[in-house]
């Protein structure tokens, strides 16, 4: 049985804002992330995300990454992030370039990004990170079958749709029941 984890408020407060002339005699204000705020938003000051969670065990992914049953704020920037579409959106890269062959990424930094102590993050911190085997063991790193996302979209994973390549494959799936493995003799 797992130990029960009190729950823990993360607060992150939102103090950065900038002033953007639109026109003359008009300004619009943004947000630390550049998103514009509304006329009758509150001060960033007043603002404060408020997070009802499980506490982590510890904030370092590379030991504890399955520990977010929910959601935890991790207080990291990865190169990429997911928009609300799940789509890759830039994180600590401000871009980033594919080869033609797809086996070279080329991932370019934002400029002036640094660590909380005031050094810059380098390309080295992020070679340092993925220099775990650990990190293709992750879930994140498990095959998809091109075919079968391109048919079925988002519902590739579900019974009748998915493909897998595993010794196991999916005989039945009863949401909120039961999912039923038997042996792949693929």
């Amino acid at each position: 049985m797992r130990p029960v984890r009190p729950l823990v408020h993360m607060i992150v407060g939102l103090a950065t804002l900038a002033i953007v002339s639109t026109s003359p005699g008009q300004s619009q204000r943004t947000n630390s992330v550049g998103k514009i705020m509304p006329p009758d938003a509150a001060p960033l000051s007043r603002q404060v995300i408020r997070v009802m969670n499980m506490e982590p065990r510890g904030l370092d992914s590379g030991i504890h990454p399955y520990d977010d049953e929910g959601l935890v704020l991790r207080p990291f920037e990865m190169l990429m992030w997911r928009d609300e579409f799940m789509r890759p959106i830039p994180g600590a890269a401000e871009r980033y370039e594919r080869s033609e062959d797809g086996l070279t990424w080329m991932f370019y930094l934002r400029p002036g990004a640094r660590w909380s102590d005031g050094r810059p993050v380098t390309a080295h911190d992020f070679v340092y990170t993925f220099a775990l085997l650990y990190i293709i063991s992750f879930p994140d790193t498990f095959p998809a079958p091109r075919w079968a996302v391109e048919k079925y979209g988002r519902k590739w994973t579900e019974q009748g749709n998915i493909v897998t390549n595993s010794g196991f494959k999916m005989a039945e799936w009863v949401p909120g029941s039961h999912l039923k493995y038997v042996p792949d003799p693929m």
